[in-house]
Order: C-alpha cells, then structure tokens, then sequence
C-alpha cells in the first residue's frame, strides 16, 4: 500500500549547448521539447491539470501561427521589393553603390542576391534602398 508521493524534479546535466532562442525567448522547437519534457517526468499520481495542459497547447499553436505569419510577411516584404525593382527597369535613378558613392543612370538589370533585389546601372550594383529619385 502506498500512503503518500512525492513528486520529483528532473534534473538535465548541460552539454554547452543552450537551447534558448536570441533575446532570451523560447521557439517553438524549446518550446515543444519543455513540453515533451515536463509530460514525461510529471507525477503519474498528481497528473497535469487538464486546464494547464489545454493552455499550453493553445500557447503552442499560438506561437507556431505567429511564426508563420511572420515568414508569410517576410516573403510577401521579398515579392514587393522584387516587383518595386523591376518597375525601375528603363527609368533613371540616382542612389548609392555598396561603399556609398552616388550612382546616377538607367537601371538596366535587377539580380536577386541573399541581400534581396539589386539594381544594376552600368554594371554597378544599386541597393533599391538607397535611390533618392528617380526620373
């Protein structure tokens, strides 16, 4: 016969890896882990309130709608930069080159590079950014 439990808080060794997001936060991948975690080591005769469990699983699917509304903007941020650059192509511009000089001419390109849509006037590369004007 059992009279009484007591719950017991496991304890993880560290490996020097941290599994916090940048700026203190949980993602969703330590999120669902912490999750996974605290289930399997709950006290099997003290078991998670119901009410708590149903909240973390909305916090959850919260945090995983957030953050694919977030890629969704960022990808629709990307195809309106793209698109805004290739109406430039024709039209003269004055803007910057990368080491700031002021660039003045015809956008005769657009290249897409892991910084985004990039101008070309005369060979030069133009961050769409950087125009001031164009005519």
């Amino acid at each position: 016969m059992i009279t009484s439990t007591t719950g017991t808080t496991p304890t993880t060794g560290t490996t020097g890896s941290k599994s916090i997001a940048p700026g203190g936060n949980l993602g969703k991948d330590e999120f669902l882990k912490l999750l996974t975690t605290q289930l399997q080591h709950q006290d099997p005769m003290n078991p998670t309130d119901d009410t708590a469990f149903i909240g973390q699983m909305a916090q959850f699917s919260a945090l995983e709608q957030t953050t694919n509304m977030a890629n969704a903007l960022t990808r629709y941020g990307d195809s309106q930069q793209i698109t805004q650059s290739i109406a430039l192509i024709g039209h003269a511009i004055v803007g910057e080159d990368a080491d700031g000089a002021p660039v003045m001419g015809i956008v005769d390109t657009v290249t897409l590079t892991g910084k985004g849509a990039m101008l070309g006037v005369a060979g030069i590369a133009v961050a769409p950014s950087t125009v001031s004007a164009v005519k």
